[in-house]
């Protein structure tokens, strides 16, 4: 779905379980992990919204990644309803901004920022 990219080691220092895209793994995990503490770190509510949509039966992150048409990339959970499950949510897939799922999300979820140490200015 996103923009093709090397999403692979050409030499790996590890044998990993997905040897196709390994890199595009190990991104969207970071992405996730960062968005998350951004979120649950946010204390406006506005910007958290920017991090993460919750409604009450779904969820959706910006992944940073873009549709070969530079449609943004998202990543979609569902409040899993299983009482006798431990997590609250579960990964249901990614779709474009475009996709019917978002339709009425506003405002979408903005894309990952890593602010960056300036140094030697």
């Amino acid at each position: 779905m996103a923009l093709p990219e090397s999403w692979k080691f050409r030499k790996p220092s590890r044998e990993t379980k997905n040897t196709v895209t390994p890199i595009l793994e190990r991104y969207i995990h970071t992405i996730f992990r960062k968005q998350v503490i951004d979120f649950n770190s946010e204390s406006d509510t506005r910007k958290a919204d920017g991090i993460f949509h919750l409604e009450n039966e779904c969820a959706f992150f910006h992944t940073g990644l873009y549709t070969r048409r530079y449609k943004g990339i998202y990543g979609y959970f569902e409040r899993n309803n299983y009482s006798d499950s431990l997590r609250e949510w579960y990964f249901r897939g990614f779709c474009d901004e475009m996709s019917p799922k978002l339709r009425y999300i506003e405002p979408l979820p903005q894309k990952p920022v890593y602010h960056m140490a300036q140094s030697g200015l």
